[in-house]
Protein backbone atom coordinates (compact mmCIF):
# COMPACT_ATOMS: atom_id res chain seq x y z
CA UNK A 1 0.00 0.00 0.00
CA UNK A 2 1.20 3.50 -0.84
CA UNK A 3 -0.38 6.32 1.15
CA UNK A 4 -0.81 9.67 -0.56
CA UNK A 5 -2.33 13.08 -0.08
CA UNK A 6 -4.98 14.20 -2.55
CA UNK A 7 -2.44 16.39 -4.33
CA UNK A 8 0.07 13.54 -4.56
CA UNK A 9 -2.59 11.19 -5.89
CA UNK A 10 -3.55 13.71 -8.57
CA UNK A 11 0.09 14.24 -9.54
CA UNK A 12 0.70 10.50 -9.81
CA UNK A 13 -2.26 10.08 -12.12
CA UNK A 14 -1.93 13.11 -14.38
CA UNK A 15 1.85 13.12 -14.73
CA UNK A 16 2.32 10.95 -17.82
CA UNK A 17 6.02 10.56 -17.00
CA UNK A 18 4.95 8.22 -14.22
CA UNK A 19 4.73 4.63 -15.34
CA UNK A 20 1.39 3.06 -16.23
CA UNK A 21 1.19 0.93 -13.09
CA UNK A 22 1.57 4.00 -10.85
CA UNK A 23 -1.11 5.88 -12.78
CA UNK A 24 -3.57 2.98 -12.61
CA UNK A 25 -3.02 2.52 -8.87
CA UNK A 26 -3.91 6.20 -8.51
CA UNK A 27 -7.09 5.72 -10.56
CA UNK A 28 -8.31 3.18 -8.05
CA UNK A 29 -7.35 5.49 -5.22
CA UNK A 30 -9.70 8.11 -6.71
CA UNK A 31 -12.35 5.45 -7.30
CA UNK A 32 -12.31 4.74 -3.58
CA UNK A 33 -12.46 8.45 -2.79
CA UNK A 34 -15.47 9.31 -4.97
CA UNK A 35 -17.08 12.73 -5.16
CA UNK A 36 -16.58 15.82 -7.30
CA UNK A 37 -12.77 15.98 -7.15
CA UNK A 38 -12.42 12.34 -8.15
CA UNK A 39 -14.76 12.82 -11.12
CA UNK A 40 -12.87 15.93 -12.20
CA UNK A 41 -9.44 14.27 -12.13
CA UNK A 42 -10.59 11.00 -13.69
CA UNK A 43 -12.35 12.95 -16.45
CA UNK A 44 -9.14 14.82 -17.25
CA UNK A 45 -7.30 11.51 -17.32
CA UNK A 46 -9.89 9.99 -19.67
CA UNK A 47 -9.53 12.88 -22.10
CA UNK A 48 -5.78 13.46 -21.90
CA UNK A 49 -3.77 10.37 -20.97
CA UNK A 50 -1.75 8.97 -23.90
CA UNK A 51 -2.26 5.38 -22.76
CA UNK A 52 -5.33 3.55 -24.03
CA UNK A 53 -5.06 1.23 -21.02
CA UNK A 54 -5.06 4.11 -18.53
CA UNK A 55 -7.96 5.87 -20.26
CA UNK A 56 -9.98 2.66 -20.23
CA UNK A 57 -9.35 2.22 -16.48
CA UNK A 58 -10.43 5.81 -15.87
CA UNK A 59 -13.72 5.12 -17.68
CA UNK A 60 -14.20 1.95 -15.63
CA UNK A 61 -13.65 3.84 -12.37
CA UNK A 62 -16.15 6.55 -13.35
CA UNK A 63 -18.77 3.87 -13.92
CA UNK A 64 -18.11 2.04 -10.68
CA UNK A 65 -18.36 5.32 -8.74
CA UNK A 66 -21.82 5.92 -10.27
CA UNK A 67 -21.42 9.67 -10.12
CA UNK A 68 -23.92 11.29 -12.52
CA UNK A 69 -21.45 14.15 -12.92
CA UNK A 70 -19.23 11.76 -14.90
CA UNK A 71 -21.79 11.06 -17.63
CA UNK A 72 -20.94 13.90 -20.00
CA UNK A 73 -17.30 12.92 -20.39
CA UNK A 74 -18.34 9.29 -20.86
CA UNK A 75 -20.84 10.31 -23.57
CA UNK A 76 -18.11 12.29 -25.30
CA UNK A 77 -15.74 9.35 -25.17
CA UNK A 78 -18.30 6.83 -26.43
CA UNK A 79 -19.28 8.92 -29.45
CA UNK A 80 -15.70 9.85 -30.41
CA UNK A 81 -14.92 7.46 -33.25
CA UNK A 82 -11.25 8.44 -33.15
CA UNK A 83 -10.98 6.95 -29.66
CA UNK A 84 -9.79 3.36 -29.24
CA UNK A 85 -12.73 0.87 -29.20
CA UNK A 86 -11.51 -0.59 -25.89
CA UNK A 87 -11.90 2.80 -24.22
CA UNK A 88 -15.25 3.46 -25.92
CA UNK A 89 -16.50 0.04 -24.83
CA UNK A 90 -15.54 0.87 -21.25
CA UNK A 91 -17.30 4.23 -21.49
CA UNK A 92 -20.49 2.50 -22.65
CA UNK A 93 -20.28 0.00 -19.80
CA UNK A 94 -19.72 2.84 -17.33
CA UNK A 95 -22.80 4.66 -18.66
CA UNK A 96 -24.78 1.48 -18.08
CA UNK A 97 -23.41 1.17 -14.56
CA UNK A 98 -24.46 4.72 -13.65
CA UNK A 99 -27.86 3.61 -14.82
CA UNK A 100 -29.74 6.73 -15.86
CA UNK A 101 -32.64 6.15 -18.26
CA UNK A 102 -31.79 9.43 -19.99
CA UNK A 103 -28.57 7.76 -21.21
CA UNK A 104 -30.40 5.24 -23.38
CA UNK A 105 -30.65 7.61 -26.35
CA UNK A 106 -26.88 8.17 -26.35
CA UNK A 107 -26.21 4.44 -26.18
CA UNK A 108 -28.61 3.79 -29.03
CA UNK A 109 -26.55 6.06 -31.28
CA UNK A 110 -23.64 3.63 -30.97
CA UNK A 111 -25.66 0.49 -31.77
CA UNK A 112 -24.52 0.85 -35.39
CA UNK A 113 -20.87 1.49 -34.50
CA UNK A 114 -18.17 -0.09 -36.66
CA UNK A 115 -16.74 -1.87 -33.60
CA UNK A 116 -18.53 -5.06 -32.59
CA UNK A 117 -17.27 -4.66 -29.01
CA UNK A 118 -18.78 -1.17 -28.76
CA UNK A 119 -22.09 -2.33 -30.27
CA UNK A 120 -22.37 -5.32 -27.94
CA UNK A 121 -21.49 -3.23 -24.89
CA UNK A 122 -24.16 -0.68 -25.75
CA UNK A 123 -26.74 -3.46 -26.09
CA UNK A 124 -25.83 -4.74 -22.63
CA UNK A 125 -25.83 -1.24 -21.13
CA UNK A 126 -29.28 -0.41 -22.51
CA UNK A 127 -30.73 -3.68 -21.19
CA UNK A 128 -29.07 -3.10 -17.83
CA UNK A 129 -30.53 0.36 -17.48
CA UNK A 130 -34.03 -0.68 -18.50
CA UNK A 131 -34.05 -3.83 -16.37
CA UNK A 132 -33.00 -2.08 -13.16
CA UNK A 133 -35.17 1.04 -13.23
CA UNK A 134 -37.66 -0.30 -10.69
CA UNK A 135 -35.70 -3.22 -9.24
CA UNK A 136 -33.18 -1.77 -6.82
CA UNK A 137 -32.52 -5.19 -5.26
CA UNK A 138 -31.10 -6.30 -8.63
CA UNK A 139 -28.92 -3.21 -8.97
CA UNK A 140 -26.34 -3.79 -6.28
CA UNK A 141 -22.68 -4.59 -5.80
CA UNK A 142 -21.60 -8.17 -6.40
CA UNK A 143 -20.04 -10.37 -3.74
CA UNK A 144 -16.62 -9.16 -4.90
CA UNK A 145 -17.57 -5.50 -4.56
CA UNK A 146 -18.09 -4.56 -8.21
CA UNK A 147 -21.10 -3.38 -10.14
CA UNK A 148 -21.60 -5.96 -12.90
CA UNK A 149 -22.65 -5.13 -16.50
CA UNK A 150 -25.63 -7.46 -16.05
CA UNK A 151 -27.68 -7.52 -12.82
CA UNK A 152 -28.12 -10.64 -10.71
CA UNK A 153 -30.95 -13.07 -11.42
CA UNK A 154 -32.90 -14.99 -8.80
CA UNK A 155 -33.86 -17.51 -11.48
CA UNK A 156 -30.25 -18.54 -12.09
CA UNK A 157 -29.58 -19.00 -8.40
CA UNK A 158 -32.06 -21.88 -8.42
CA UNK A 159 -30.26 -23.78 -11.20
CA UNK A 160 -27.42 -26.28 -10.92
CA UNK A 161 -23.91 -25.28 -11.93
CA UNK A 162 -24.08 -27.65 -14.90
CA UNK A 163 -27.34 -26.09 -16.10
CA UNK A 164 -25.88 -22.60 -15.78
CA UNK A 165 -22.63 -23.63 -17.44
CA UNK A 166 -24.40 -25.12 -20.44
CA UNK A 167 -26.52 -21.98 -20.82
CA UNK A 168 -23.38 -19.87 -20.60
CA UNK A 169 -21.84 -21.77 -23.51
CA UNK A 170 -24.99 -21.68 -25.64
CA UNK A 171 -24.43 -19.22 -28.53
CA UNK A 172 -28.15 -19.18 -29.34
CA UNK A 173 -28.84 -17.20 -26.15
CA UNK A 174 -28.46 -13.43 -26.03
CA UNK A 175 -25.23 -11.95 -24.75
CA UNK A 176 -27.21 -10.45 -21.86
CA UNK A 177 -28.41 -13.93 -20.84
CA UNK A 178 -24.95 -15.43 -21.15
CA UNK A 179 -23.40 -12.61 -19.10
CA UNK A 180 -25.91 -13.38 -16.36
CA UNK A 181 -24.72 -16.98 -16.38
CA UNK A 182 -21.10 -15.84 -16.33
CA UNK A 183 -21.58 -13.88 -13.13
CA UNK A 184 -23.58 -16.66 -11.51
CA UNK A 185 -20.69 -19.04 -12.25
CA UNK A 186 -18.37 -16.54 -10.56
CA UNK A 187 -20.61 -16.60 -7.49
CA UNK A 188 -20.40 -20.42 -7.39
CA UNK A 189 -16.59 -20.33 -7.75
CA UNK A 190 -16.48 -24.15 -7.75
CA UNK A 191 -14.07 -26.22 -9.87
CA UNK A 192 -16.93 -26.97 -12.26
CA UNK A 193 -17.82 -23.28 -12.48
CA UNK A 194 -14.22 -22.29 -13.26
CA UNK A 195 -14.03 -25.06 -15.86
CA UNK A 196 -17.10 -23.71 -17.65
CA UNK A 197 -15.69 -20.19 -17.55
CA UNK A 198 -12.46 -21.36 -19.19
CA UNK A 199 -14.42 -23.21 -21.89
CA UNK A 200 -16.00 -19.87 -22.74
CA UNK A 201 -12.68 -18.72 -24.24
CA UNK A 202 -13.65 -20.70 -27.35
CA UNK A 203 -16.42 -18.20 -28.13
CA UNK A 204 -16.13 -15.74 -31.02
CA UNK A 205 -17.13 -12.68 -28.97
CA UNK A 206 -14.09 -10.76 -27.78
CA UNK A 207 -16.35 -8.87 -25.39
CA UNK A 208 -17.53 -12.05 -23.70
CA UNK A 209 -14.02 -13.47 -23.54
CA UNK A 210 -12.61 -10.31 -22.00
CA UNK A 211 -15.30 -10.44 -19.30
CA UNK A 212 -14.46 -14.10 -18.63
CA UNK A 213 -10.83 -13.12 -18.05
CA UNK A 214 -11.90 -10.27 -15.77
CA UNK A 215 -14.05 -12.63 -13.68
CA UNK A 216 -11.27 -15.21 -13.45
CA UNK A 217 -9.04 -12.45 -12.13
CA UNK A 218 -11.64 -11.64 -9.49
CA UNK A 219 -11.64 -15.29 -8.44
CA UNK A 220 -7.81 -15.56 -8.38
CA UNK A 221 -8.22 -19.30 -8.89
CA UNK A 222 -5.07 -21.13 -9.92
CA UNK A 223 -7.20 -23.58 -11.89
CA UNK A 224 -7.54 -20.91 -14.59
CA UNK A 225 -3.83 -20.11 -14.89
CA UNK A 226 -3.13 -22.28 -17.92
CA UNK A 227 -6.15 -20.97 -19.84
CA UNK A 228 -5.21 -17.36 -19.11
CA UNK A 229 -1.62 -17.94 -20.18
CA UNK A 230 -2.84 -19.44 -23.43
CA UNK A 231 -4.87 -16.29 -24.12
CA UNK A 232 -1.99 -13.91 -23.38
CA UNK A 233 0.42 -15.91 -25.54
CA UNK A 234 -1.88 -15.95 -28.57
CA UNK A 235 -0.99 -13.00 -30.83
CA UNK A 236 -4.12 -13.62 -32.90
CA UNK A 237 -6.43 -13.07 -29.93
CA UNK A 238 -8.09 -9.66 -29.56
CA UNK A 239 -5.81 -7.31 -27.60
CA UNK A 240 -8.66 -6.48 -25.22
CA UNK A 241 -8.94 -10.14 -24.24
CA UNK A 242 -5.17 -10.55 -23.90
CA UNK A 243 -5.03 -7.42 -21.73
CA UNK A 244 -7.67 -8.72 -19.35
CA UNK A 245 -6.07 -12.16 -19.19
CA UNK A 246 -2.69 -10.61 -18.32
CA UNK A 247 -4.16 -8.57 -15.48
CA UNK A 248 -6.09 -11.61 -14.26
CA UNK A 249 -2.80 -13.47 -14.02
CA UNK A 250 -1.48 -10.60 -11.91
CA UNK A 251 -4.00 -11.56 -9.24
CA UNK A 252 -2.56 -15.11 -9.16
CA UNK A 253 0.85 -13.76 -8.12
CA UNK A 254 2.98 -16.89 -8.32
CA UNK A 255 6.62 -17.15 -9.38
CA UNK A 256 5.45 -19.07 -12.46
CA UNK A 257 3.12 -16.22 -13.40
CA UNK A 258 5.81 -13.58 -12.85
CA UNK A 259 8.21 -15.44 -15.13
CA UNK A 260 5.52 -15.83 -17.77
CA UNK A 261 4.40 -12.18 -17.74
CA UNK A 262 7.94 -10.87 -18.08
CA UNK A 263 8.12 -12.54 -21.49
CA UNK A 264 5.41 -10.19 -22.79
CA UNK A 265 6.81 -6.87 -21.59
CA UNK A 266 8.05 -6.41 -25.14
CA UNK A 267 4.91 -7.66 -26.91
CA UNK A 268 4.10 -5.96 -30.21
CA UNK A 269 0.80 -4.67 -28.83
CA UNK A 270 1.21 -1.75 -26.44
CA UNK A 271 -1.97 -2.56 -24.50
CA UNK A 272 -0.66 -6.07 -23.82
CA UNK A 273 2.77 -4.72 -22.84
CA UNK A 274 1.31 -2.22 -20.42
CA UNK A 275 -1.13 -4.77 -19.01
CA UNK A 276 1.78 -7.07 -18.21
CA UNK A 277 3.54 -4.16 -16.52
CA UNK A 278 0.45 -3.56 -14.38
CA UNK A 279 0.06 -7.29 -13.69
CA UNK A 280 3.66 -7.56 -12.51
CA UNK A 281 3.10 -4.55 -10.26
CA UNK A 282 0.13 -6.40 -8.77
CA UNK A 283 2.28 -9.49 -8.28
CA UNK A 284 4.88 -7.44 -6.41
CA UNK A 285 2.22 -6.26 -3.97
CA UNK A 286 0.61 -9.65 -3.47
CA UNK A 287 3.93 -11.45 -3.05
CA UNK A 288 4.98 -8.84 -0.48
CA UNK A 289 1.76 -9.67 1.43
CA UNK A 290 0.71 -6.02 1.36
CA UNK A 291 -2.95 -5.77 2.31
CA UNK A 292 -4.03 -3.09 -0.16
CA UNK A 293 -2.96 -2.80 -3.80
CA UNK A 294 -4.24 0.67 -4.66
CA UNK A 295 -3.02 4.02 -3.40
CA UNK A 296 -4.75 5.07 -0.18
CA UNK A 297 -5.61 8.67 0.55
CA UNK A 298 -4.17 10.26 3.68
CA UNK A 299 -6.90 12.40 5.35
CA UNK A 300 -6.01 16.08 5.40
CA UNK A 301 -5.43 17.63 8.82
Amino acid sequence: MISASLEELEFRLLNVNNNVAVRIRSIFGFKGLGGHKAVEVLSRCLLQDPSCLVRHEAAYALGQMREVEGLNVLYRCLLDESEDPMVRHEAAEAIGAIGKKSSVGILQKALVDSSREVRETCELAIKRILSTQHLEENDKLSSVGTLDPVPSSNLLSQMSTIEIGERFLDPSLTLFERYGCLFELRERASPDAVSYLCKGFNDDSALLKHEIAFVLGQLSNAQATESLMRIVSNPDEHYMVRHEAAEALGSMATEEVVKFLRQYLSDENIVVRESCEVALDMCDFYLSEDFHYTDVLIPST
